[in-house]
């Protein structure tokens, strides 16, 4: 077995994170790499899994082989049992190379945010962020007959060059990539600290 995503995109459900990568921000990443990539960029999303598949096994399978994961961070990313299990198993992945001293020149979480990110997880609050969205938010299809598209546009060109930049330093597949599973029940639910 090898990868077979370069990218597992991963996102909210909760609030409208999940319309704005499906409406404008998965599309725009896709062409503006296919511009970038010697070959044509292979994406995981979700939402285009086959009909009929298992899809927590599905989602394990494209995490386990994805080279990278690209983050959509808003606060109900980091209150998703899903969105926390696919990112903290990228974070073990991290942790697995640096114990075989082959550490990623770069994380395997290459984060964008999309929203508040006074109310992150405190681990990804050390994590340098370089494309920040918050004003190119907005989920809605006519966005992208407003000026501010360009805008929008070009911070993704820009995402996708260091996206290629990154995914030249992600380590070799291996069999046995930590895949956390969330819990079955949520015990307790993450508090965000209220303005």
């Amino acid at each position: 077995m090898s990868y077979e995503w370069d990218i597992f995109l991963s996102y909210p459900r909760l609030g409208d994170a999940g319309q704005w990568v499906e409406n404008h921000f998965h599309p725009r990443l896709k062409e503006c790499l296919t511009n970038e990539l010697a070959q044509p960029p292979r994406i995981f999303l979700d939402r285009e899994q086959p009909t009929g598949v298992e899809w927590p096994e599905n989602l394990k399978q494209a995490l386990l082989q994805s080279r990278i994961m690209v983050a959509v961070w808003t606060p109900p990313y980091f209150a998703s049992r899903w969105c926390m299990a696919e990112w903290t198993s990228m974070l073990e992945r991290e942790i697995v190379l640096d114990k075989r001293g082959r550490k990623p020149a770069r994380g395997l979480v290459f984060p964008v945010i999309y929203s508040d990110g006074k109310h992150f997880d405190p681990r990804a609050k050390q994590i340098q962020i370089n494309f920040d969205f918050t004003e190119y938010n907005h989920p809605f299809k006519h966005f992208d007959s407003t000026p501010l598209y360009i805008d929008f546009n070009k911070l993704v060109k820009d995402l996708a060059i260091s996206i290629d930049e990154h995914l030249t330093l992600a380590p070799e597949w291996e069999d046995g990539w930590p895949a956390l599973e969330p819990p079955a029940v949520q015990t307790q639910s993450l508090e965000l600290p209220r303005l």
